[in-house]
């Protein structure tokens, strides 16, 4: 298949089109559930609420918090209206959260109010007191010179607005102006800011491109997921990640098949639970998630739908996945492999491997990527079974970090290698 040149709204329009009244949304600890039409609509109704505010393209929103319906909108929305999503850590405290803030320069942050312990409009006042009196869409903070707009997903509070305000806000005019901004949106251009803390301990921002998330139907393509009678997708990773993002919210509008749900769901006894209410037939997730579902002594019974899935976002125990693929229903388990700079995937299983390439490897690279090994010292091939630098390119490697040009140089080449490390 040629490498697509669609960007994230294109994907979205075109599974719309196809199957409008087809499940695409389920996010089972807010009992939200939504057609592939409902969220077109809600994505194309907060983009102009985006507008509505001012926000123009190429400015930077923020995203911080678990997963919800609201960030699979937000970000959609953001990607039609031009604007760059910046996955924010929900854990972030005041000093991490005024870094990546400051280093991105983001004119807007939606979150929710709280999420556990995290009060997070309390955790922005202390880096952003002038919130607190000030109008909405009017901050004018010392330490955050760029953030003027701050949304809160479920309340209202001083100098904020609250979410459905902004869906509220779109006017016919904005909704024309978005539809001028959309059609000037290109493949290439950066959608998303995923950050990366790498070997000095100061997170750095992988600026993605429409490209990258677009291109991440090749894993759930190639995997065999589109000849398989879809019923859902369990996702639980966080959209923070580029796994849950990518392979996650982004996929279902990004593959062929009749019906993709995608399922946020949070530790491991609802997880295993919205599985077996939903007859979920695929997951994404990490190791860990793995081996704490493996140890419910129910799973059998409660997982019997699971027939495949996609293990990354670290080593993967070869033992962890051979007890997958030869004691439960999920034969056709796939490890993949990238970094946060390749997102999503740059290698990946498929499902009729052999069970050594099967447990034992990172799988095949993907299409239209190239992976060489290099000797750090020299910039030469080694040769075969020779330890050295693993080093990607492809539609896969980052647009650069953001704000980093020195940072963005020692790490992809002038031929656009990007190095692993």
């Amino acid at each position: 298949m040629p490498l697509s040149s669609r960007t994230v709204q294109q994907c979205l329009w075109d599974t719309t089109e196809r199957i409008p009244d087809e499940e695409a949304v389920v996010v089972v600890h807010t009992a939200t559930r939504k057609t592939f039409s409902q969220l077109t609509k809600d994505v194309e109704t907060l983009a102009a609420g985006l507008v509505a505010l001012g926000l123009k393209r190429g400015e930077r929103v923020g995203m911080w918090g678990p997963n919800s319906y609201e960030w699979v909108v937000t970000q959609y929305a953001t990607a039609q209206a031009g604007l760059i999503l910046v996955s924010v850590n929900p854990a972030y405290q005041a000093n991490e959260l005024e870094y990546v803030l400051r280093k991105v320069g983001c004119s807007a942050l939606i979150f929710p109010s709280q999420f556990k312990t995290q009060r997070y409009y309390d955790i922005l006042k202390k880096i952003c007191p002038e919130i607190d009196h000030s109008p909405a869409g009017g901050i004018k903070s010392k330490s955050l010179p760029g953030l003027r707009i701050a949304i809160v997903l479920d309340e209202k509070f001083p100098g904020t607005f609250q979410f459905q305000e902004v869906m509220d806000a779109g006017s016919t005019q904005d909704v024309k102006q978005l539809h001028e901004i959309q059609k000037t949106i290109m493949c290439d251009d950066p959608v998303n800011i995923q950050f990366t803390s790498g070997n000095n301990g100061y997170p750095k921002g992988a600026a993605l491109s429409h490209q990258q998330y677009c291109e991440t139907m090749r894993p759930g393509r190639d995997g065999g997921f589109n000849w398989r009678k879809p019923a859902g997708v369990a996702v639980p990773v966080p959209c923070t990640m580029c796994m849950g993002s990518g392979l996650g919210s982004l996929m279902m509008a990004c593959t062929d098949p009749k019906r993709r749900s995608f399922h946020l769901t949070f530790e491991v006894r609802p997880l295993l639970e919205a599985i077996s209410k939903e007859r979920c037939t695929s997951m994404y997730g990490t190791p860990t998630m793995y081996i704490d579902l493996l140890g419910q002594p129910d799973y059998a019974e409660l997982a019997s739908t699971l027939t495949s899935g996609v293990i990354a976002g670290s080593i993967a125990p070869p033992e962890v996945v051979k007890k997958f693929a030869l004691e439960t229903p999920m034969r056709n388990i796939l490890i993949g492999f990238g970094t946060t700079e390749n997102s999503p995937v740059t290698f990946a299983g498929f499902p009729n491997d052999d069970l050594i390439r099967k447990c034992d490897t990172a799988g095949h690279i993907m299409p239209h990527t190239e992976a060489r090994i290099v000797d750090t010292t020299t910039g030469q091939l080694v040769p075969l079974n020779t330890p050295g630098e693993l080093q990607i390119r492809g539609y896969c490697v980052m647009l650069g970090y953001w704000a980093d040009k020195e940072k963005t140089r020692e790490t992809i080449t002038p031929e656009r290698w990007y190095k692993t490390g």
